[in-house]
């Protein structure tokens, strides 16, 4: 799979992976646009990343990083890699009630987002442990990618 750029609202660009690049060091590669010189770069990546929802779909994620100088746990975007909620140190239940607050939800908004039942969600931002901590981190940085297309 060649690697991809998508971006909320915009046809996907295709990008190529090269060494061939004055700005390629050591073998870590440049991104190219495909049929140009221009190049993507890491705090363009960012940007798009975290303020208009872009994610890079790739089957070569260390490479995608390498090339764009990210940190090996750093997400490549919403659909895949590590993501927002999902690398937060922090127990669960201070990310549901970060989350839950970002969005202007109430617990039972939150809850029903997460179709928990809402003593569930009480538990859990009480400090209860999940069982799926995981699986409620990945659904919380999927629901997070939704809001934001």
């Amino acid at each position: 799979m060649p690697y991809r750029l998508h971006i909320p609202g915009e046809p996907s660009r295709t990008l190529r992976w090269t060494t061939s690049h004055p700005a390629s060091s050591y073998g870590s590669g440049v991104l190219l646009y495909r049929n140009s010189k221009d190049m993507l770069d890491g705090a363009t990546f960012r940007m798009l990343r975290d303020a208009r929802g872009a994610w890079l779909e790739t089957d070569h994620p260390g490479r995608a990083r390498s090339a764009l100088a990210l940190l090996q746990n750093e997400s490549l975007g919403n659909d895949q890699g590590v993501a927002g909620w999902e690398i937060d140190p922090r127990p669960l239940g201070e990310c549901l009630k970060e989350w839950h607050g970002q969005h202007g939800w109430t617990r039972d908004q939150a809850a029903a987002e997460l179709r928990a039942p809402r003593s569930t969600y009480d538990g859990w931002c009480a400090g209860r442990p999940a069982a799926l901590d995981a699986s409620i981190r990945r659904l919380m940085s999927l629901i997070d990618a939704q809001s934001r297309a």
